[in-house]
């Protein structure tokens, strides 16, 4: 059963709340974890498990399968034209995938990430910048890892179990969540610029928006799943998905496009189109 009166309710009283007027359409399509490529033309997704991975046309609905390997779909790096990933079958090997013609690259790698960087235009600009965010082995820190493959560690607050890790697009600030307490927005030196009570799996869609979930579970299973936007600019949230009879999980945003992908617990996709 969806609870969203109670939810935002409680939003409303902790921050500026929002809500703008969008459709929600079904894709026909079985996929999880979708992410848009940054141009916003196609959406990269996989299966429940990880293995494999496709690709949808946002404008035409056509549907192309890019590899069938387990662990495929596990955190690829989506560009416009061709996508970086690792595979169960070699761990120590990133393949770099290119969308029109189907060529397949290997490279001697553990880390998709660097490989991307070494491979596109990023490398010109803030080579100074870190190119990638992740937890630290024991959850109690960030990791921030460099284009010549050295990290840093930044010790932020002193709450442990730091997941969902990301670097902003601009590579300037991080996000993560501390489990059971809120997610945080800091710059590289650890210093907060914002924080929000509770997110699950939170995203950036671009370098001043995030897109996350918030679920609510009985025992195994999840009941009620929701999604929202935060904005930096304006310190809002928007709810995207109050008129949505089922459950909501696992958003990516497109905000050049205008719009959010995410699946249900059945494995449907769905695209949401924002009011601009």
């Amino acid at each position: 059963m969806k609870v969203k009166a109670l939810l935002s309710l409680l939003i409303m009283f902790t921050v500026s709340f929002s809500v703008s007027a969008q459709t929600i359409s079904k894709l026909n399509v079985q996929g999880f974890h979708a992410n848009f490529t940054p141009d916003g033309k196609n959406i990269i997704f996989t299966s429940s498990n990880y293995e494999g991975l496709k690709k949808l046309n946002v404008n035409t609905s056509t549907v192309e399968v890019l590899n069938r390997e387990a662990g495929a779909g596990y955190n690829p790096i989506v560009g416009d034209d061709r996508v970086f990933f690792k595979t169960n079958k070699n761990k120590q090997e990133v393949l770099e995938l290119d969308y029109k013609t189907q060529s397949l690259k290997k490279y001697s790698s553990t880390n998709s990430a660097i490989v991307f960087f070494e491979n596109s235009n990023l490398k010109k600009n803030n080579s100074n910048l870190p190119i990638q965010a992740k937890s630290s082995s024991d959850l109690s820190s960030v990791e921030l890892i460099y284009a010549d493959g050295l990290s840093n560690l930044i010790n932020i607050e002193k709450y442990k179990n730091k997941v969902w890790v990301s670097l902003s697009p601009d590579r300037t600030k991080i996000l993560y969540t501390v489990v059971g307490q809120k997610t945080f927005i800091t710059d590289l030196e650890g210093n907060t610029i914002a924080s929000l009570d509770r997110t699950e799996s939170p995203k950036w869609a671009n370098d001043n928006t995030i897109v996350y979930m918030l679920t609510s579970e009985n025992l195994d299973y999840i009941t009620d799943g929701d999604i929202y936007s935060y904005s930096l600019n304006t310190k809002k949230i928007t709810s995207l998905t109050s008129k949505f009879s089922d459950v909501a999980l696992y958003p990516a945003m497109s905000v050049d496009e205008g719009k959010v992908v995410f699946n249900n617990d059945q494995g449907e996709l769905f695209l949401i189109n924002l009011t601009k």
